[in-house]
Formats: structure tokens, sequence, C-alpha cells
């Protein structure tokens, strides 16, 4: 339990990167808690390509957890917008200022 609350101060990239240790991390790190802030702009200068492909995993595994998420600083298709609008029930704060049209 206390592993679990100190993951969610942890940037994006690392979380899931921090999955792959063990059984035990992953669970942990897959903790509801964990997702209900996401923040794409925390990656950095991550390759255009990776952006879209971590947002959809990351909707689609804990969509329904995340209460915020901020894309700044992130080039997001109309699509990935949906995608968020989809599987994100619960969302309550967006920050997105950059799109592409696709």
């Amino acid at each position: 339990m206390a592993m679990t609350s100190v993951f969610q101060f942890f940037p994006l990239c690392e979380r899931v990167q921090l999955r792959l240790v063990s059984k035990g991390w992953r669970d942990a790190l897959d903790d509801d808690r964990n997702w209900r802030a996401v923040d794409f702009g925390s990656m950095g200068a991550a390759p255009p390509r990776q952006v879209p492909k971590l947002l959809g995993w990351v909707v689609s595994e804990h969509g329904r957890h995340i209460h915020d998420i901020s894309t700044r600083g992130c080039f997001v298709s109309d699509d990935a917008i949906s995608a968020i609008g989809g599987n994100c029930p619960n969302l309550e704060v967006l920050i997105a200022d950059e799109f592409v049209q696709e």
C-alpha cells in the first residue's frame, strides 16, 4: 500500500517503465490512485510517434480512473481527443494546447 502511494508522484514514462520490474511493482503501479492525474507533458521531448501510442494505452487501460489529463507541449490528434472522451468517463480536467489534424 505504501509503495503504491509513492508511484503516483513519478513521471508518466517512469511509471510505465517501472511496471516491468516485477509483478509486485506492476500490480502496485496499476493501482487506480496512480492514474487519477496523467501528464503527458512530463515526457519532455518524446518522439511524436511515442505519445499517441502511450496515450492510447493509458486511456484504454486506466481511462476509467483518470480525472485529470494534461497534454501540454504534445501534439495530439482529433482521434486522441476522441479516445480520451470515450475512455475517461470521470475526466474533470483536460489541458490540451496543441493539436494536429489527421
